[in-house]
C-alpha cells in the first residue's frame, strides 16, 4: 500500500516489486498499477522466490519481466538494460 501511495506522488522511469509481500502481493500492485493512466507505460520487473509458476503468468498479468530469486546483480542490469534496449 505504500507502495501505491509513492507511486501516486511520483513519477518513476522503472517500478520493482516482490511477488510475495504481507499486505499486498506483486499481482495486486501489478493490477492496481494498470488500472493507473499515469502508470501504464512504466515497466514493471517482478522479483520473485515462486518456481511454481510459468514466466507466461507474469507477462499475461502484464510485468515487463521477471527475475527468480535469488539473483545476481548482473542479472538484475541484465534485465533492466533489455526493459530499456540498452547494451550492458
Amino acid at each position: 500500500k505504500k507502495a501505491l501511495e509513492l507511486l501516486g506522488k511520483n513519477q518513476y522511469d522503472l517500478i520493482l516489486t516482490d511477488i510475495q509481500m504481507p499486505i499486498m502481493d506483486g499481482f495486486q500492485l501489478m493490477n492496481a498499477i494498470k488500472k493507473d493512466k499515469n502508470l501504464t507505460k512504466t515497466p514493471v520487473i517482478a522479483l520473485s522466490g515462486r518456481t511454481d509458476m510459468k514466466d507466461e503468468v507474469y507477462t499475461l498479468t502484464g510485468f515487463t519481466a521477471k527475475l527468480t530469486k535469488p539473483f545476481k546483480p548482473k542479472d538484475l542490469l541484465l534485465s533492466i538494460s533489455e526493459v530499456f534496449n540498452v547494451e550492458t
